[in-house]
Parts: C-alpha cells; sequence; structure tokens
C-alpha cells in the first residue's frame, strides 16, 4: 500500500491489531476511529468471563476476589500500539471514554479509549510517550516571517509571459527561541502530482523544537502555543496549527543492517491545539526582518 494509505480520515474507521506491551494481555482485534472531535480504540472483550480487557472498564465496580483492586490492571496503559494492512500507529495518552457491559453476562461486551495524540507510522508507542523533536505549521506564518524557499523568475515578451524559472532552496533557520532551541524552518517538498502529467511544489514554515533529551508533549506544545498566539496578535486573526510531526530519537530511521541513519519525522493526528483543515484568510501585513537573535517566545 502507498504510505499515504496509513492515515486516519474523520468517518472512516480501521481495524487492526491492539499491543499494550503488557505482558499479561493478549493481541487482540480492535477498531481505530477517527471523529471531528477525538481518537477513539473500541476494544471487545467477553463481559462476564473474566476477560482482562473489561477490568479497564469497570470504572468503580467492585469484584468480590479483589475488594483492594491489586490484583489485577484496572486503568489502561498510557500508550499503545495498533497495526493494520495499511501500517502502524502508535496511540498516546489514554483514557476510557465510555464502554458497554452487562454483568453476570454472556454477551460481548467493548470499551473505548480515548487518545492525545496519533503518531502515524510509528511502531512503538512507548518511544513517543516523550519526544525529542516536535513540528508544528501555523496558518499564515511565512507570510509573517517573510521567510521562502520558492524564489521565482518570470520573463516577459511583447507584454507576455514567456517563462517561469522556478528556485527550490531552503534558507537558514530563524531563532524563535531559547527554549527547546525553537526555530522557524522552512521546508519544501517537489515530485509527481496526483495526475500523470502533474507536478507539485508544496513549501512549508514550521515552529520547530528539538532537544536531546525527550521531554513531555506539553513542553514542546508550550512554545508552539505561544508562538502561534504571537502570530495571532500579529495578524489580528484566530490564526491555527494546521499540522504536526513528532520526532523521537527511540525510533530512527533506520537502514536494512538496522543501524540508525537520520532522524525520523512522523505526522501526528490530535486534537489539543486547536488544528484546523480550512486556511483562514490573511491580509498581507509587512512586520519587517525578524532579527538573528530570535524573538520572545515566553
Amino acid at each position: 500500500m502507498a504510505a499515504n494509505d496509513n492515515a486516519l480520515v474523520v468517518g472512516k474507521s480501521r481495524i487492526g491489531l491492539m499491543i499494550d506491551g503488557l505482558a499479561e494481555t493478549p493481541r487482540v482485534a480492535v477498531k481505530l476511529e477517527r471523529t471531528p472531535e477525538k481518537v477513539e480504540v473500541t476494544i471487545p472483550f467477553l463481559d462476564g468471563h473474566t476477560d482482562i480487557y473489561q477490568y479497564w472498564f469497570s470504572g468503580g465496580i467492585l469484584y468480590a476476589d479483589d475488594p483492594d483492586r491489586t490484583k489485577r490492571r484496572y486503568e489502561p496503559p498510557n500508550s499503545i500500539s495498533f497495526f493494520d494492512a495499511s501500517g502502524a500507529v502508535a496511540l498516546i495518552g489514554s483514557r476510557v471514554s465510555g464502554s458497554t457491559i452487562t454483568l453476570g453476562g454472556t454477551n460481548v461486551g467493548e470499551g473505548k479509549l480515548t487518545f492525545d495524540y496519533a503518531v502515524c507510522g510509528a511502531r512503538l508507542a512507548r518511544a513517543y510517550e516523550s519526544i525529542n523533536g516536535l513540528r508544528s505549521e501555523v496558518e499564515g506564518l511565512g507570510t509573517w516571517i517573510g521567510l521562502r524557499s520558492l524564489n521565482a523568475e518570470r520573463e516577459l515578451r511583447d507584454g507576455r509571459l514567456a517563462s517561469v524559472n522556478l528556485r527550490l532552496q531552503s534558507p537558514p533557520a530563524i531563532r524563535a527561541s531559547r527554549r527547546l532551541n525553537a526555530e522557524f524552518q522552512s521546508n519544501w517538498r517537489y515530485g509527481p502530482g496526483t495526475g500523470p502529467d502533474e507536478t507539485t511544489i508544496t513549501e512549508r514554515m514550521q515552529v520547530h523544537t528539538q532537544v536531546k533529551r525527550p521531554v513531555p508533549w506539553s513542553e514542546h506544545l508550550r512554545v508552539h502555543v505561544a508562538l502561534r498566539d504571537l502570530l495571532r496578535v500579529a495578524a489580528w486573526r484566530e490564526l491555527s496549527f494546521v499540522s504536526h510531526e513528532a520526532q523521537s530519537s527511540a525510533d530512527p530511521v533506520r537502514a536494512m543492517s538496522g543501524k540508525a541513519v537520520g532522524d525520523q519525522w512522523l505526522p501526528v493526528v490530535t486534537y489539543r491545539t486547536g488544528i484546523r483543515d480550512t486556511p483562514t484568510k490573511l491580509n498581507r501585513t509587512d512586520f519587517g526582518q525578524v532579527p538573528g537573535s530570535g524573538v520572545a517566545a515566553g
């Protein structure tokens, strides 16, 4: 399958195997689904047959053989890995969001877990409970910073456009804050389009934080949100995040030999940052040059 098949699309569910890293739990088939409000996994279990998964969703239920709730695990792990024919997804920050249980029955029950972050392409969820790097695309960031990767030189003949020379080159990053080595980075991609005669150039401006030792997601997001809010003030618009990518040193790009050969940046689905699919129309404003010393990010 193509790499872009490993995506979480609103309204489309995926059936695959869940691996939670716990010795006492077997692999189980689950449903992974993205809705307009959350990323959710539905786990089936045999209600009334001491299926270990049912205890994750038992809430305030007391069991006669374990009144102190010490013999079993009654909470789901913080992270789980999901695998299906389209690829792997690491699911981070779990919490119970619902369940159907019939006490004393013999029917199949189901429990639902909601997650803070879904990292598409990550095979080991534990590696992403804390992360080394985060990249965030923000609406209008390139316009505000005035940093571009694409330079277009147009040639006119007799008042008509005769040719266009396009040059793609990533400019130096702009320091934004000392905190987590925050920078503004311009990235670009070039390749075939969706049609047989199409070529696509994509230019992206991102807030980038990266450190040697992994830190919680919240530490990265604190910087990214501060810089987004600064842009909101400058643009006088409620601009939003467009995309996120995460990097973990515990999950690098590897050669066939298994040797680590570089950082791996993977797309993230989250609803904790107010991400928006439809860009906001900007009034272009010249904010001048950002100094090399950076800007305050809180």
